[in-house]
């Protein structure tokens, strides 16, 4: 089966080769190609949330947003990146300044979008980029320095990052490794070459083979407290936990199938008491699930359907915060008409305060169980 499978050495999560020792609990099989063609089901969103958090972002002639492709949010700062650059809101959606700028300037970012970053409690930002930037709570700029092509000696895929720890993902065409380390690092603007040189070796992939490249990419996400990154092999189907030092916690052994049936995981977020897996099955059936961490099931997931609050559904949710919470943006005209066709009272009455033509409303879902 695996020739294919290595292909992806895909998810993510993290595909390691011989570093780092693996220790072994008890194993569940699980056919992975059963999971993906046993009919969808709809998922309650009380299943995976508590509550929901609407925060309608501040509207102004100043404070005007266009697309907004990212949001972080910890403590009492929400920082949202959008076509133009990143804007830090407080935690009800009160504009606080933009602290950086897509373009091509001075202290601009052009490839804004491909940005990594993330929040500290104490409402401190970082960016990772060709630089590395620092914004304190009031979105000055603290600290810059170079990144890429100083510290970073190869292309980094991905940052993940909360107040104890940062993950570096660093990719080729051949490889992936992992840099971990503690965010105090950055905070005290001490830079060691030596970290970086603390790689482990994820994955080694064979270029000679003949698979297209677009299968080739790794994806992988992180538990929310970076204590360890929860990982899927593909190739040997091993599943489990990754940590700091490069130990591995198997779980599970996975059967990703053969020939037409193949199938693997290209992407995997943890969202505290489950993990949302985007997978595909060969050729090109791409389908969601959702696996239960206290269960172990696995559940072919059609769409979420709100029942805490019963206005409206959701397809498919994927993005977590720094402090524990899934989020969807939702643009002013989509959320002003969900609002005049639900029974929801606090829907009815938030829209009625809210200016015209006003920037996208933030809804954010409280997990059910953290780590």
């Amino acid at each position: 089966m695996r020739k294919r499978v290595w292909l992806l050495g895909v998810v993510g999560s993290l595909l390691f080769s011989c570093q780092g020792e693996t220790k072994k609990t008890e194993v569940v099989e699980c056919n992975f190609s059963e999971v993906i063609n046993a009919a969808p089901k709809d998922i309650p969103l009380s299943t995976l949330a508590s509550s929901i958090e609407y925060v309608p972002l501040e509207t102004s002639d100043s404070v005007l947003l266009g697309k907004i492709w990212k949001v972080w949010r910890n403590g009492n700062r929400i920082v949202v990146l959008e076509d133009s650059g990143i804007w830090m809101f407080d935690g009800k959606g009160r504009f606080v300044k933009k602290v950086l700028w897509r373009g091509k300037g001075p202290g601009e970012i052009a490839d804004i979008r491909n940005i990594s970053a993330h929040v500290n409690s104490e409402g401190t930002f970082s960016v990772y980029a060709d630089r590395f930037i620092q914004f304190d709570s009031t979105g000055r700029r603290v600290y810059e320095s170079p990144l890429w092509g100083k510290l970073v000696k190869e292309y980094y895929y991905q940052v993940f990052g909360t107040d104890r720890r940062c993950w570096f993902t660093m990719m080729t065409y051949t490889t992936c490794d992992v840099v971990s380390t503690d965010t105090e690092w950055f905070r005290t603007g001490i830079k060691p070459e030596e970290t970086f040189a603390r790689k482990y070796r994820l994955k080694t992939v064979d270029s000679t083979a003949t698979i297209p490249s677009y299968y080739s990419r790794y994806a992988w996400k992180p538990n929310i407290t970076c204590d360890y990154l929860s990982f899927v092999d593909c190739e040997t189907g091993e599943w489990g936990r990754l940590y700091p030092d490069g130990k591995r916690e198997v779980t599970q052994q996975i059967d990703f199938g053969s020939g037409e049936q193949l199938s693997w995981v290209i992407y995997m977020n943890d969202i505290g008491g489950h993990l949302i897996l985007r997978a595909r099955q060969y050729p090109d059936k791409i389908v969601n699930i959702l696996y239960d961490k206290q269960s172990g099931k696995f559940t072919n997931m059609r769409k979420i359907v709100n029942d805490l609050d019963k206005s409206g559904n959701y397809a498919y949710l994927s993005d977590i915060t720094s402090d524990g919470a899934i989020y969807k943006v939702e643009d002013f005209g989509t959320f002003l008409s969900r609002a005049e066709n639900s029974d929801e009272p606090r829907l009815k009455a938030l829209a009625e305060t809210l200016p015209d033509d006003s920037n996208p409303i933030l809804e954010f879902f409280k997990l059910n169980r953290m780590e």
